[in-house]
Formats: structure tokens, sequence, C-alpha cells
């Protein structure tokens, strides 16, 4: 695309001249020249040609002079880089034209190799200010529509406020406080016949746009795998693999999805990958749900959810939350912690579903003060005033990991009938609990009938890399345990080890050229690379402060 060049000047051999000594450039389509004797005459080519983009004006012309000539231009706001042109003696004139918007000057008699130099100057300058002007515009289109994507995001989402009007059996409100106009973090709740409710929260990983869009996508999947009589357990696994089965670009999302029996208080909860919700009880307090946490929506196919079932009874209220909650940061870059939220539920037990919300979301604020917030923030209150003369099965008491008071909860076996094959346990940080587990494994290889390759490399993997987590991954963890599960299905094996130790990749072991036998040989150094090579595939995923290995093998 050619320089277009306006150049005005009373004097009438200027435009020969000019043709003469840049006639190859105009050849070559380099130069566009256009040609006027004054200032009015400029003008008038100005509104013929409104892509011109450089003007060289004299500064002494009749009808209109160069300096009125620039003024015009500025109050008409005409975008073009000006040089005048003028005696070696006439500064005062051109201080006033670069006073005026002009961007260069050139003196007379015209030197055309600073002519060129300054010409290429002037067009490296009208080129910046063009892409600049392009991104702001590029930009506030983009502005605009991510505006326009926030509202249509806030509306496809459930109202914040009262989403049931006609209901007084529970109560349920939510907060969506993105950290950027579209939030990765979603929540939802649905009827699922008269006598259900469908409840959820969800934190995409990454932010923006992308997380924004993957968002869309678990919501429309998670309504439409929620059917009536299907457990919590199995609509998750539907949607993970759907998830998997499109692969959006390695994303993936942890949820907490929990299905409520509006008649009689029971909850069916499936956590894949999140944070554990609360109860808030005006006598008991504030009580964190115990369960498997599952691995994160979008990882691996072939995953078997487990949930476990509870009884919410009339007062209490289920909190649910993502982790912009406990890692908002103050100024300081402290975070806000488990420790902190649960201290802020407990004053507020008692309270309505949205007075609660409110409540948390001022706490948090407080804390965080002027720093900017780090991460999308969501919450999730629901309040269950009761059905009357429900019935409520009693609970079975069990372990609680969290450190706060233990939820009576009916957790089904862990390697309860499914429809693969499955081995579930649950390790400390002692070694001696392997041995045990190390049986357990033996024996549920062989009753599948695994081949002896298979067997042999299961057993390898998993003893090289629970020492390595127990012994090195878990030092000075407060609340050390490691989750080891086992599963046959799709004609290979899967193993998924998650623990609560700091996060450590293996994946990204650089390959050790030190000897077997040297003294050298970092521990557990071996151990990943046998992963490496005996497992077809290793992932490698951290969510919610928890560590999570995927390895499978083929069968065959």
């Amino acid at each position: 695309m050619p320089i277009r060049i306006l150049v005005v000047d009373d004097e009438v051999d200027v435009e020969a001249l000019m043709r003469q000594k840049f006639r190859r450039q105009i050849r070559d389509g380099a130069y566009e020249f256009f040609f006027a004797h004054d200032g009015e005459e400029a003008l008038e080519k100005l509104r013929e040609h409104p892509d011109v983009d450089v003007l060289i004006t004299d500064i002494n012309m009749p009808r209109m002079d160069g300096l009125t000539l620039l003024q015009k231009i500025k109050e008409q706001n005409i975008q073009l880089n000006a040089v005048v042109v003028s005696a070696y003696g006439d500064m005062a004139n051109i201080r006033t034209a670069m006073n005026r918007g002009a961007f260069d000057f050139l003196m007379k008699p015209i030197d055309f190799a600073d002519f060129e130099i300054t010409l290429a100057k002037t067009w490296d300058q009208i080129s910046k200010s063009k892409r600049a002007t392009r991104d702001q515009a590029e930009l506030s289109a983009i502005v605009h529509e991510l505006k326009v994507a926030s509202i249509i995001q806030k509306a496809i989402l459930p109202s914040e406020y009262d989403a049931f009007p006609g209901r007084h059996d529970f109560d349920i409100r939510a907060r969506n406080y993105p950290v950027k106009e579209v939030s990765g973090d979603f929540y939802d709740y649905f009827l699922i016949g008269q006598s259900r409710l469908g409840f959820l929260i969800c934190d995409v990983s990454g932010k923006g746009v992308p997380s924004a869009l993957y968002m869309a996508v678990c919501r429309t999947l998670i309504r439409t795998c929620a059917e009536p009589g299907t457990p919590a357990s199995s609509t998750l696994e539907a949607v993970n693999r759907k998830l998997c089965e499109e692969d959006y670009a390695s994303m993936f999302a942890t949820m907490l999805y929990g299905i409520l029996d509006t008649a009689t208080g029971e909850v069916e909860f499936c956590c894949a990958g999140h944070e554990l919700p609360y109860l808030l009880n005006a006598s008991s307090g504030v009580r964190s749900i115990p369960m498997p946490r599952n691995l994160a929506l979008g990882i691996e196919p072939d995953v078997t959810f487990h949930s476990v079932t509870i009884t919410v009874h009339p007062g209490e209220t289920l909190f649910l939350y993502t982790d912009g909650a406990t890692e908002a940061q103050n100024a300081a870059e402290e975070f806000y912690l488990s420790s902190r939220l649960e201290e802020e539920l407990a004053k507020r037990v008692g309270l309505g579903a949205e007075a609660l919300l409110d409540g948390i979301n001022e706490a948090i604020g407080a804390f965080v003060g002027n720093a900017p917030q780090s991460d999308d923030l969501t919450m999730l209150a629901l309040h269950f005033r009761g059905a009357p003369a429900s019935k409520q099965t009693p609970p079975m008491t069990v372990a609680h990991f969290s450190g706060v008071t233990p939820l009576p909860v009916t957790i089904p076996p862990a390697a309860a009938p499914t429809t693969k094959p499955t081995l579930f346990r649950r390790l400390g940080s002692d070694l001696a609990e392997l041995e045990g587990l190390f049986v357990d494994v033996t024996e549920f290889l062989q009753q599948h009938h695994v081949p002896d390759g298979t067997v042999n490399a299961v057993q390898l993997v998993t003893e090289e890399w629970l020492v390595n987590v127990m012994s090195h991954g878990l030092e000075g963890v407060e609340t050390p345990w490691v989750e080891y599960e086992l599963s046959l299905g799709s004609g290979r094996i899967m193993l998924i080890v998650r623990d609560s130790g700091p996060p450590f990749d293996p994946t990204l072991h650089e390959p050790c050229d030190i000897p077997l036998d040297s003294d050298d040989r970092l521990p557990g150094g071996l151990g990943i690379e046998l992963m490496l090579k005996m497992m077809d595939e290793v992932r490698y995923q951290r969510a919610e402060h928890v560590n999570a290995l995927v390895m499978a093998r083929k069968l065959s």
C-alpha cells in the first residue's frame, strides 16, 4: 500500500520536480503524490482524498498560508502527519507550525536525501499511530463483547435472589464475584421433579473467556445428564465422559454436586476434586462434610465417582464455595484460609441463606482490603426448612480429616459394585500401612486375571510411588493422607493416587543419566523413571490443594 503524500506549494515547478525525483517510487507503488498550490486548495484535496498520510506544506502562500492550513486541519480533526517547509531564517514560523501539530520540518532548498529520511521517519510514526488506533478499536470492541458476555453469563445462571418463590421448604441463594468481566466459576440449582433439588458449584481451570466458555459447556451437560432417578455420581460420570470426549484444550473443572430430597432432607453429594462443603447447625455449630474427592472433570474419561449421603435437618444450612474464598489474599499476601472461613461461618449460624452469603462476602472483603482480587469467588447457601413429618434415617459416623468437627454421614463402601472392578484404600503417612495394601493389590489383580506383565508393572509402580510420597511428599504436612484407587475397564488398568502434600509433578522429571548403583542418585529418582516408562500414560493434576497422579496401562 503506497504512502499518500499531499504537497502544498505555490511554486509551479514543485510538482514536476517531485515527480521527476521520485519517479521510481511512484512507478513501484511506494509513493502516491497529490498537489495543491495553497491552503484552500489543500483542504479541497483532503476532502477528495481523506486517506492522505503525509502533508508537506510551504508556510508562505497566497489565499491561505501553511500556518492557517495547519490550524484548519487541527480544528477539523484530520488525521495525518504534517511536515512544513521554510527558509533557514524563519524559525519563528517553524516553531508556530510545530505548536499547531506539525511533526517535522524541512529547509529550502529541499535536500531530497533529507526529504526521504524525513518521509521515512514520518511514515514510521504514522504506522505506529495507525496500529495504536487499530489496537484501541479492537480493544474497545473486545471490552464491549466482554461486557455483553458478562451480561449473557449472568443471565444463564439462576437468580442470585429467590429463584423458587413458590417453595417454602428450602431457600437457596448464590453469589458470583468474577476477577475479570467473565467468570470460570459458576453455580446452578434446578428442580428434578417436584421433590428433588439439584444444586452445584464449579471452578473451571484458568480465568477469562476460555474458562467462561468451558463453564457454559459444563452447565449445559450437567442439566442434560441430571435426570430423575439418576444418582449424583452417575451424573458426574456422564458429564466427565462428555468433557473428555471433546478434549477442550486440556481444561478441567472441579465440581461439587448435590441432590436434596426436599421431603426427607436426604442429600447425596458427589465431589469432583472440589472444596468440601460445610453444614451449619444452631446447636452444634459448623461442621465439614467428609467425602471422597474423586478426580476433577475433564481429566480422565474412565473414572468411577463415589458419593456420600447425609441427612440435613430443618433449620440447618449447607454452605458451598470455590477456592477464591480461602485463597483470597490481602496486601501482605496472606491467604484467608479455611480457618478464618470457619470462624466467620460460626458467627453466622442461624442466619438465612442471603444474610449468610452477604456476611461472608463482607468478612472476606474486610480481610482483603485494598488488595486486588486474585481469583473468581463463588458461594452458595442452601437453608433447609423441611417438610412436615419428614422421616430421617439414623446416620453412621465416619472419621474426618479436615480438622473440624466430624459430621455423621452415610458413605457407601469405596469398592461398592460399579460398572468396573475397583479397589480403593485411604492411608496415612506410615509406611507400615503399605504391607496390607500390597496384599490387597496382588489379590485384586489375580482375582481379575490381569496379565503377569501388567501385575508386575502395577506392583512396582505402586511401591515406588507410595514410598516416595509417604517418605518425602508428606513430610511436615499437618494432616497427611494418601488415597489409592485401582480400577479395570476399557481394556486397561488405571491407577489414581491422591495425596495432601505440596505440589509435585513427576511428569516434569528430567531423565537421569546417573548409573543405577551410584550413591549420587537422588531418592525416588529411579521410581519416577520407572513409572514414566512402565505405564502407557501418566498425567498429573493439582486441584484444591490435592495432588492427583493418574496412571494407565493397557491389559494386552
